[in-house]
């Protein structure tokens, strides 16, 4: 009898061990997590924006030598914005409740993702790793033409739905936009899906639309540091050249105009990996302006704020210390700052 008993205890302490490896491997149908690492990142802070179904969240989480856990919470399919402390978007996953999300991403190139979790997100991490360039290179036209062809080729799944989401410029061509979205199938695009991101947008300041620069601590030519306030000059202009040539002469020419003028600060930040390049490119020619460098290039955290996505790249600041432009024209940036 007692040894029935214990016997079937043990059955029972058996059955109850192997529900609960179930159930951690299908994981918490009361919560979703997303976790990884971020390639560059280091120790920082993240943000994880979405909207449950009933009201925007902001969930916060650290990242610990680049790699990160979040917990949250939502009954339907949630688009979730993971951002640094700084709003800095890092990536666009879909999860609700019962998901394990499992990411590697990159500090240096947003356009890269590596995910698995739900179809979903993995389907979207292929759009964005197969359309890198177009997706740096940042021209909306060209983007919106990508994601009109994603659309099209794939319209019974979310990820196109994600994708209109996030990346088409409906500014460009509203009446397109609509046509594409009527595109997806309904069932792709479900009401709470479409309609909590745009309520997450409107609530929640996730883009990088408004920045406000905190003060830039570089190496300059005398291997020495020093600090750019750009609250001390009427405009700053911050161009991020690498390569070979880094500074072209017609990059050089259009600096040469503010070459005198007390007001306009001109900081050029070479990406360089080491400081014996950076010195060779100076030793060719020095341009105009104050010439500095720092480790990481791309990946560097006192570059963190400007959220730099392709080089070469030219960052207009105003005396507020406010982003006015950035892009990859020269010419766009000059005029803002005349």
């Amino acid at each position: 009898m007692f040894l029935h008993l214990f016997k079937h205890n043990k059955l029972s302490l058996l059955a109850v061990i192997i529900s609960a490896i179930i159930a951690s491997a299908c994981g918490n149908s009361d919560s979703f997590t997303i976790s990884g690492e971020i390639e560059g990142l280091g120790t920082r802070n993240l943000r994880f924006y979405y909207n449950d179904g009933n009201a925007v969240k902001v969930g916060l989480a650290s990242a610990i030598d680049s790699k990160f856990r979040f917990e949250g919470h939502s009954k339907v399919e949630t688009v979730v914005t993971i951002t640094t402390g700084q709003r800095n978007v890092l990536a666009t996953v879909v999860a609700q409740n019962g998901d394990d999300i499992a990411l590697t991403l990159y500090a240096a190139d947003p356009y890269k993702m590596k995910a698995k979790g739900n179809k979903t997100t993995e389907q979207f991490a292929e759009f964005i790793n197969v359309n890198t360039e177009t997706l740096a290179e940042g021209n909306s036209r060209k983007i919106n033409e990508v994601v009109a062809n994603y659309v099209k080729q794939f319209p019974k799944r979310q990820s196109a739905t994600l994708a209109m989401l996030t990346y088409y410029d409906m500014r460009i061509a509203p009446a397109e936009a609509d046509s594409l979205l009527s595109i997806i199938d309904p069932k792709a695009r479900p009401t709470h899906f479409v309609s909590g991101y745009r309520d997450l947008l409107s609530r929640a300041d996730v883009s990088d639309s408004i920045i406000v620069l905190d003060p830039v601590i570089l190496y300059c030519e005398k291997d020495s540091l020093t600090t750019i306030d750009p609250r001390k000059n009427s405009k700053t202009l911050f161009s991020f050249v690498t390569g070979v040539k880094a500074m072209d002469d017609s990059i050089k020419n259009q600096l040469k105009e503010f070459d005198d003028n007390k007001n306009i600060k001109i900081v050029n930040v070479y990406l360089d990996l080491d400081t014996i390049q950076w010195k060779n490119h100076l030793r060719h020619s020095l341009p105009p302006g104050l010439n500095t460098w720092t480790t990481g290039a791309l990946a560097s955290p006192r570059l963190s704020q400007f959220d730099l996505r392709t080089i070469p790249a030219f960052v207009v600041v105003d005396s507020t210390s406010t982003i006015i432009y950035k892009g990859l024209s020269l010419t766009e940036a000059v005029q803002k700052i005349k």
